[in-house]
């Protein structure tokens, strides 16, 4: 068996031999009375310990149901203490659902940054990693399939049984046929901060573009995207004239907006409007859908 060291403790008695029994009777009082290998035997309310007069202990559980300690033994018991000892991978030697051409993929594939199977197979092909690589890169060599990939690429899956009909994609767009009219506004955040244009090298985190504004024309489905480093009712100003200065350049004039609430509801965007005669209009109380094509912009395009 093994002990708490993870070394092979060997403990030899005398038994009786019972064909149809499934666990041996052990009897720690009966083996520390004859034998001088035993030292003591202690009992816990949730394990055992078996001390050995050479120093060594073996730690063993309870029975859930009866109770009664269960000493965990081994025919091999050598070979069992090596496969404990050993790292538990995926890639390691003790795993035997893979080949060995399938671990080195495998390796290859995690020091790469999980760079796609086929062209790790065709890196190993062309003799990169040498004539292990060249093996593992042949035809024969069945890709192994990599836990984190699997889970990286998961979506989540609709209800069986449950449909969305939409009879008027469109109703929000009615009677806006002129350009400008109708302009749909919201704003989007990005946990990946981005660089500005014209920078290089490092950037503070407060400096780095954490989101932006999306203008959609109702009646063109013309886009505009400003991205911003805050969120606030100055930088979603400038956003605006940026756009109206774009669709100057296109000879139209943008005579209301339909948004949601937040920055948009500030009093400096509203004397932006005010001094432009621009109409707002807001979304209700949990009434996203009723910018929801400035939504679905935000989710097709971002």
């Amino acid at each position: 068996m093994i002990n708490d060291n993870g070394q092979v403790s060997i403990i030899e008695t005398f038994a009786y031999f019972h064909p149809e029994i499934q666990n041996r009777l052990f009897s720690p009082q009966r083996w520390l009375e004859g034998h001088s290998t035993g030292k003591s035997f202690e009992i816990f309310h949730n394990k055992g310990i078996l001390h050995l007069k050479n120093g060594e202990n073996i730690t063993f559980p309870l029975d859930h149901t009866s109770h009664m300690p269960m000493l965990p033994a081994f025919h091999k018991a050598t070979e069992v203490a090596n496969t404990l000892s050993e790292p538990i991978s995926v890639v390691s030697a003790n795993n035997q659902n893979l080949s060995l051409n399938q671990k080195i993929l495998l390796k290859l594939h995690f020091k790469m940054g999980h760079l796609g199977m086929q062209k790790v197979k065709w890196l190993c092909f062309r003799g990169i990693f040498g004539m292990e690589g060249i093996r593992a890169g042949d035809k024969e060599t069945s890709i192994p399939r990599c836990a984190a990939c699997w889970l990286g690429g998961m979506v989540k899956t609709s209800i069986k049984g449950t449909t969305v009909c939409h009879t008027n994609p469109d109703i929000l767009k009615v009677d806006k046929l002129k350009r400008g009219q109708l302009v749909f506004s919201d704003q989007y955040v990005c946990s990946q901060p981005g660089k500005h244009y014209n920078n290089k090298g490092q950037e503070l985190r407060n400096q780095q573009f954490n989101g932006g504004t999306v203008f959609c024309d109702s009646a063109t489905g013309y886009v505009y995207i400003q991205h911003q480093v805050g969120f606030t009712a100055s930088e979603t100003i400038t956003a605006k004239l940026n756009f109206e200065r774009q669709a100057d350049h296109l000879e139209t004039k943008v005579t209301e907006y339909r948004t949601d609430n937040g920055e948009y509801t500030e009093k400096a965007f509203g004397e932006s409007l005010e001094h432009f005669d621009q109409k707002i209009t807001h979304s209700g109380v949990g009434g996203h859908h009723h910018n929801g094509v400035a939504e679905a912009k935000i989710g097709s395009i971002l």
